[in-house]
């Protein structure tokens, strides 16, 4: 670990006595924010540390520690084992500050709190909480924008378009009177875990689900209005009956006027569009078929096939509901793993296995685990954060 590295560490205990004094800045808040938003190990520590707060000694610790001292004496100490090479851990690091430091803040809660050596707890099912609002926004310079919810709003400008940020989990764009010189693209990237609502410069409102991005221009111009989903995203189409609205997802594409309609492309093999409301058309090489409202298509090996659809399970996401109608083992793990960002052992999880249940997405995922389990034989076994089938 260099010395920026061990800088960084006496910074950011900093910034925490700032917090718990009351005195930090926005900007630093938000130093901290994304430090303990790295790992679970990170948000332990930190919470640890605020639950000290009511100590007394701790807090007069607190109002002693210098970072630049602090930090200046331990590079002194550093130089002076010159004929030893050490590979500096960050438990080293905490030990060896101890030793030459009146105690800091961060190097006395770790070892009063952490120091004692004991493992890290495994990580559970019920550990493992639900996906949010989180999102990366793209613009059309490679600039990109991070729109976790629950920041305050945001307003970005860019070339014909302003783009407000609720910081509640939706971004909207508006048009202005500035010209393009070329048609600019902004691209919303969902991580897994994830989930975000887009209303685009025409009016046209998109929900974007866990693992999936959007490429779309500031603004629409010229005859058609086109879109590039991966992932899965339900739209409600602005009408305008001379600029159709075009979705092309990886070799198929959706054409409409105004309508409403969910398309999941997560699968490898197979893309799926159901409609709500309204006609689309969906073409896949010379084939093209048009869907009325209740239909499910189905893109599988360059041929589409038409089905009756279950639109609530089909949309059940986007109202913030897991809906498994006959569904299969493997695709409910697959959800569970986009949106709870775990690994499935998907070996042990048998293809012909169906299931039907309902249950909130805001569920830990201990609780959608013990609703499988409670209809079936099937028992589960979390290894970190790694899920598999019980023989």
């Amino acid at each position: 670990m260099e010395y920026k590295d061990i800088y960084q560490a006496f910074h950011l205990s900093d910034l925490i006595q700032k917090q718990l004094n009351g005195t930090i800045s926005s900007e630093e808040a938000q130093q901290i924010d994304a430090w303990a938003g790295a790992s679970d190990s990170n948000r332990k520590f930190l919470s640890q540390i605020k639950e000290a707060k009511t100590e007394t000694e701790n807090m007069q610790l607190l109002e002693q520690f210098d970072e630049q001292r602090a930090y200046e004496k331990f590079v002194r100490s550093l130089h002076e084992e010159k004929h030893r090479t050490v590979k500096l851990s960050y438990r080293w690091i905490i030990s060896s500050v101890a030793a030459i430091l009146t105690i800091g803040i961060v190097i006395y809660l770790w070892l009063h709190r952490v120091a004692d050596q004991q493992p890290a707890a495994p990580i559970t099912a019920e550990l493992i909480t639900p996906g949010g609002n989180k999102a990366t926004l793209i613009l059309s310079n490679g600039t990109r924008v991070d729109l976790t919810a629950g920041r305050k709003e945001t307003v970005l400008q860019q070339t014909g378009a302003r783009i407000t940020n609720s910081g509640s989990g939706a971004i909207s764009y508006q048009t202005t009177n500035a010209e393009l010189n070329a048609q600019a693209y902004n691209t919303l990237v969902i991580p897994i875990g994830g989930q975000y609502q887009a209303t685009l410069s025409d009016g046209t409102k998109v929900w974007l689900n866990a693992g999936s991005s959007l490429r779309y221009p500031v603004r629409f111009s010229g005859g058609i209005r086109k879109v590039e989903l991966t992932g899965e995203a339900y739209f409600e189409v602005a009408h305008n009956a001379k600029m159709p609205f075009h979705v092309r997802s990886k070799n198929q594409d959706v054409a409409v006027l105004g309508t409403s309609f969910n398309v999941n492309t997560y699968s490898s093999d197979e893309q799926k569009t159901a409609l709500v409301k309204g006609s689309i058309s969906l073409t896949i090489g010379p084939n093209t078929r048009r869907l009325v409202p209740g239909e499910v298509a189905t893109v599988k090996e360059a041929k589409i096939s038409i089905a009756k659809a279950d639109l609530d399970a089909e949309t059940g996401w986007k109202t913030g509901m897991f809906i498994f109608h006959n569904s299969t083992l493997r695709d409910i793990m697959n959800q569970l793993a986009r949106w709870y960002d775990i690994e499935i052992d998907v070996n042990t999880i048998p293809a012909e296995e169906i299931f039907y249940g309902e249950i909130k997405r805001d569920a830990p995922l201990s609780a959608v685990l013990d609703m499988i389990s409670s209809t079936s034989t099937l028992k589960f076994k979390m290894e970190g954060r790694r899920l598999t089938l019980m023989k």
